[in-house]
């Protein structure tokens, strides 16, 4: 543990800020299989688990140590820690895009390159907080009541139109 300590510490110089966050054994139940199988290629017991283990597996690549995911609008995705998806939801809110709502700020960031698993769900959470978007969005103008058609089973039964005049009776 004090081996451990020391290159903690020695690579905590290297930032301007950081912080720790305790996240038990329990709670890190999905990412802990995914990192052992990308690093040796193990897999769990039961041909059902090692199956989801390796396609989940496939979407992660493990470059600067399990930062990045494959997608197809662009070859990698960027996963962000938790302070700087929030600056990134700020920064493309107010200042790269006017998005009109949490799913349009959601796909905007991942065109840039960027990816959270908690993505979509933080842009609708900051996109319902913004003041801004609360004073100028768009009025629903649509009617409470459902709309009901009126058919009628002849078209143009009330109206008779004599344009012709009457036809010549004719045998056969």
């Amino acid at each position: 543990m004090a081996k451990y300590l020391r290159v903690v510490k020695g690579i905590l110089t290297q930032f301007d800020e950081w912080y720790a966050k305790h996240i038990p054994r329990e709670g890190n139940t999905t990412a802990d299989p995914i990192k052992i199988h990308l690093k040796t290629g193990w897999f769990p017991d039961g041909a059902q688990e090692a199956r989801k283990l390796s396609v989940r597996a496939l979407r992660y690549l493990p470059i600067e140590v399990f930062r990045y995911k494959r997608s197809l609008i662009i070859p990698y995705l960027k996963c962000l820690r938790p302070l700087e998806a929030e600056e990134t939801l700020k920064e493309a809110h107010e200042g790269i895009w006017i998005a009109p709502g949490g799913r349009a700020l959601a796909h905007n960031i991942t065109q840039l390159g960027f990816y959270w698993p908690t993505m979509l769900a933080d842009a609708k959470a900051y996109v319902k907080k913004c003041i801004r978007w609360q004073k100028h969005a768009s009025i629903v103008r649509q009617s409470l009541e459902r709309l009901t058609s009126i058919n009628t089973p002849i078209p143009f039964v009330m109206w008779g139109m004599d344009i012709l005049g009457q036809f010549p009776v004719v045998s056969g």
